[in-house]
């Protein structure tokens, strides 16, 4: 027995050595590779670092498209709803940075000024040139708003189907704003678009539809900001960011009841055109929906 016994642990030891062979051959074939071998150490950190770099730039791209869905409007590329009360809160708090205690400084800050859009006649496109038509017109309206505002602090945000909003900063030396010039330059911009667009809707007799928006303006002066701000703080007992939230939302109310004036008196004077004329311009549809309709009676 004894001798099995022997006979048993040579065996094992056998296989011990055998597999302590294999293990130091392998150490030393990686101690080959990355210890005396540094070009073949470097060249897999080199190829680890490369993959690395690529796999953060697809993160960021992912983190980017993350980003401006939460941010902006897929079909026109305006900003959300979201993004508009961020952005607009960051103006008005830019604004409201004087002390309240200089009135001399207060009024240094810039204006701020609201437009509330409203597309006329989208239910025109959506009837003759399908919603492709109506979302073209809608792409066309953004894409040259935002053109016209000058700055990255300027905000283009579609508010619901066919409506804007558009906060700018206006500097105490570019004098008064005019909605009027704004709307011209809208204009201008979207006429560059319709342009170049050999398949932009059009009559059958191959005249244009008509490129049409309502808009109403707000501008509110920045010691008028600071003011409300102040007041609604004292009355509320509340921090400034709701404040401020309060007032953005009042500026913006106040641009859309201005809105909604402009088209009710385009709509009064366009039915009275169509009233006193034998015949109507082929540009002006004659049985659109109108949300003033029933309010004029």
């Amino acid at each position: 027995m004894f001798d099995e016994d022997q006979k048993t642990d040579g065996l094992e030891n056998a296989a011990a050595t055998s597999k302590f062979h294999k293990a130091w051959e392998s150490v030393c074939a990686v101690s080959w590779r990355y210890l005396f071998n540094p070009w073949a150490a470097n060249t897999k950190l080199r190829s680890a670092n490369e993959q690395l770099e690529v796999k953060i730039v697809e993160l960021k791209d992912t983190m980017e498209e993350l980003k401006k869905e939460a941010t902006t409007d897929p079909l026109t590329g305006a900003c959300n709803r979201r993004e508009l009360a961020k952005r607009g809160l960051g103006i008005l708090k830019m604004i409201d940075r004087h002390p309240h205690d200089r009135p001399s400084v207060r009024k240094e800050g810039p204006n701020m000024v609201a437009l509330y859009i409203d597309l006329d006649y989208l239910k025109l496109y959506n009837d003759t040139a399908g919603h492709q038509g109506g979302d073209k017109v809608l792409q066309t309206l953004s894409t040259a708003m935002q053109r016209v505002t000058r700055s990255e602090n300027d905000v283009v945000a579609r508010v619901g189907g066919d409506e804007f909003v558009i906060l700018l900063q206006l500097h105490r030396d570019e004098g008064v704003f005019s909605k009027e010039n704004f709307r011209k330059r809208i204009k201008q911009q979207a006429g560059f678009i319709i342009d170049a667009d050999d398949n932009w809707p059009r009559h059958e007799n191959g005249n244009l539809y008509p490129f049409e928006f309502s808009m109403g303006a707000e501008t509110i002066s920045a010691e008028r900001i600071q003011e409300a701000v102040l007041n609604f703080v004292q009355e509320h007992k509340c921090d400034s960011d709701k404040a401020h939230a309060s007032v953005l939302e009042a500026v913006i109310e106040k641009a859309e009841n201005y809105m909604y004036l402009e088209k009710a008196m385009h709509h009064a004077e366009t039915k009275s055109n169509n009233d006193n004329e034998s015949q109507c311009s082929p540009q002006i549809p004659l049985d659109l929906d109108d949300p003033f309709e029933q309010n004029l009676g």
